[in-house]
């Protein structure tokens, strides 16, 4: 009973922390809050966290752990286009109660110091998942100006991985605080993301950090970061998650209630054994009464006198036919292998797995590997965290060759996995001992071949050939039998010229994913021809990706991430008959290329005879990875790509 009073105490002296904060009074708003119009670290913001205090406790709650989380934070809103910060949305775990949301509170203060707080009846919660759920709070009668504070405080039986707290969000943050308290007999490791860059002083035990913008100081209990700027999303990166400062914590060991240390986060050979031998996941693939169903099915393919790979792409094939996507995340299975294949639906990691135990059978060598989606975020190699894992994946050797396999899409070729799994590394398990395995995928190609003959009439007609490879040809592929067949390539050419035709449109190998995915287009394209005086003006590219240079920010926090190298090629001939037309001007030639050859275009042009131009274009991105220090020479060498592509032949009638 001693010890559930203490527990209670405990409780009621962290609900009351903001109070105790010399900085903050919950829903009091000082009158320069109140008249702020702008924020000056970032005049363009459309609204500002003007404070985010939070507490994260484990304590000890008789028999055992508990996590208690508590926010609050203040917003000020400087725009109608901060009025979406009105909406306010708190996700937890409601998964057999595993979390609850134990008390909320809003008010809102308008500039005229007017203040209301919300009701009950103003609260509700959505059902996300069978998983997650969220309290939302919609808030009423907002105005330019007006100043929303909201608390909440959330009970968790989970103390492995305690909330993350995220220092920088799509707004800027004025200054952001956690506190932390956790019971003495847990050791927990913090892993900070997005400091790396700022300069380092100490004093005493406390860590000083600061860069031009944000100043920050880490205590043994308390995190402090002041002066933050909006986190921005930019085009190629993971998630956005992944870049922002911010702190992550996990339980590395604890002694139970009874005096037993028990550990959490050892290596990751314990991590191996420990997936391996789990019953949602290595017993699942490794013994016969959770798969045997999918075994047996598969009896035929299994018995056939075929090649391993054949064997291989065969058993790949009957996963994708036999499964579809449930859409849930995670790795483990949810109910068993067996239970899935007879509804005929269920995670990709499951399917995964289901080929795993297939290829094991049939004495393929094969193994399960753990990955986080980019979606998801990067993989931290060095830390042993099973929870940073949201797929499995399936590494297979073959004739001495190894292939990353991923089931969940009839229309991938065996050995290619989807953009979102492409993120760097996984965690290969096996029982001689796990290793982390790089995921570099292969550069997948688009190259598009143009003939076109342009009449006396200034009409242009012809023919357009696009040839798709690897996970280019995956997704148009796709594309292709999911969007009214034509319709995807209609769009673009529309999206590029005013007037044209198709008289057809054919695609060659739409079945055989494991070849090249070609689409041919015959007909009208005067649309792309220009008329002036005795002019005509000419756009040769109709379907190049970057006629704008995605980049648009003069500077960039993070690093440019591509999914995967690719390249685009283009051949553009232009006949005409030469009594018609003559050249008056065509586009110079070009070679342009990021240190170390990263990536490069070549832009080439010739008047092959009289009557016959050929422009060659071809952009390569050779390394998906693009740091910092590199995205100057990046966004100008995109710049000067876009307005190559943006140049026309030039032709005078005679």
């Amino acid at each position: 009973m001693k010890k559930y009073l203490l527990f209670v105490l405990s409780i009621l002296s962290f609900s009351i922390l903001f109070g105790q904060n010399s900085r903050y009074s919950f829903g009091v708003v000082p009158s320069s809050q109140l008249k702020m119009t702008t924020y000056e670290q970032d005049s363009s913001a459309a609204a500002v966290i003007l404070h985010d205090f939070g507490e994260l406790k484990v304590a000890d709650a008789g028999s055992r752990y508990i996590q208690i989380f508590a926010k609050c934070r203040r917003i000020k809103i400087l725009t109608k286009g901060g009025f979406d910060y009105g909406n306010i949305e708190v996700p937890y775990y409601s998964y057999k109660n595993g979390e609850q949301i134990t008390k909320i509170r809003a008010i809102v203060t308008l500039p005229n110091g007017e203040t209301y707080e919300l009701k009950g009846k103003d609260f509700f919660v959505e059902k996300k998942s069978k998983y997650w759920s969220a309290k939302k709070i919609a808030l009423p009668r907002l105005e330019v100006g007006a100043v929303i504070d909201y608390y909440y405080k959330i009970e968790s039986e989970f103390i492995t991985e305690p909330r993350e707290w995220k220092f920088q969000n799509e707004l800027p943050v004025r200054y952001s605080q956690l506190s932390i308290d956790f019971d003495d007999r847990l050791s927990y490791i913090y892993l900070f993301q997005g400091f790396e860059g700022m300069q380092k002083t100490t004093e005493g035990e406390n860590t000083i950090l600061k860069d031009s913008i944000s100043s920050a100081v880490l205590e043994p209990k308390k995190f402090t970061v002041q002066d933050v700027p909006a986190l921005k999303v930019e085009p190629f990166i993971t998630t956005i998650d992944d870049y922002g400062l911010k702190i992550r914590f996990q339980c590395s060991q604890y002694l139970t209630v009874h005096g037993e240390l028990r550990e959490l986060l050892s290596d990751w050979s314990t991590v191996n054994r420990k997936i391996l031998d789990h019953y949602q996941f290595g017993y699942q693939y490794k013994k016969k009464m959770h798969c045997g169903k999918i075994l047996k099915e598969a009896s035929p393919i299994l018995d056939k006198e075929i090649s391993s790979l054949e064997k291989a792409k065969a058993l790949y094939d009957f996963v994708n036919k036999n499964m579809s996507d449930n859409g849930y995340a995670g790795f483990y299975v949810t109910n068993s292998l067996n239970e899935a294949f007879e509804v005929k639906k269920g995670k990709k990691s499951e399917m995964n797995l289901m080929l795993l135990a297939l290829l094991q059978e049939a004495d393929i060598e094969a193994h399960p590997v753990l990955i986080s989606t980019r979606d998801n975020g990067y993989p931290l190699v060095k830390y042993p965290i099973v929870d940073q894992f949201n797929r499995a994946l399936v590494y297979a050797t073959i004739d001495g060759k190894g292939y990353f396999i991923e089931c969940g899409n009839s229309l991938r070729p065996f050995g290619e996995l989807s953009r979102n799994s492409m993120n760097s590394k996984g965690f290969l398990l096996k029982k001689s001992g796990g290793e982390w395995l790089d995921i570099s995928p292969k550069k997948s190609k688009k190259i598009y071949m143009s003939d076109f003959t342009l009449n006396k009439e200034g009409e242009m007609f012809g023919k357009i050939s696009a040839n798709y490879t690897k996970t280019a040809a995956a997704k148009s592929r796709w594309e292709w039998m999911n969007n009214d067949k034509e319709k995807q390539w209609v769009e673009i050419l529309e999206n590029s010229i005013l007037d044209f035709e198709l008289d057809s449109v054919t695609v060659e190998n739409e079945e055989k994913i494991s070849k090249p995915f070609k689409v041919h287009f015959n007909g009208d394209f005067s649309g792309a021809v220009q008329e002036v005086g005795d002019f005509i003006y000419i756009n040769p590219f109709m379907f190049a990706d970057f006629t704008e240079n995605p980049f648009k920010s003069e500077k960039r926090q993070y690093p440019v991430d591509f999914p995967h190298p690719f390249s685009n090629q283009f051949i553009v001939n232009l006949k005409y008959n030469a009594a018609d037309y003559a050249v008056e001007e065509l586009p110079k030639d070009a070679k342009l290329e990021l240190s170390g050859k990263i990536v490069t275009v070549r832009y080439a042009v010739q008047e092959k005879t009289p009557g016959w131009i050929q422009i060659t274009y071809a952009l390569s991105v050779n390394n998906p990875y693009i740091s910092v220090p590199n995205y100057t020479g990046l966004r100008t060498l995109f710049d000067m790509t876009a307005e190559k592509l943006g140049e026309q032949i030039v032709l005078k009638k005679l």
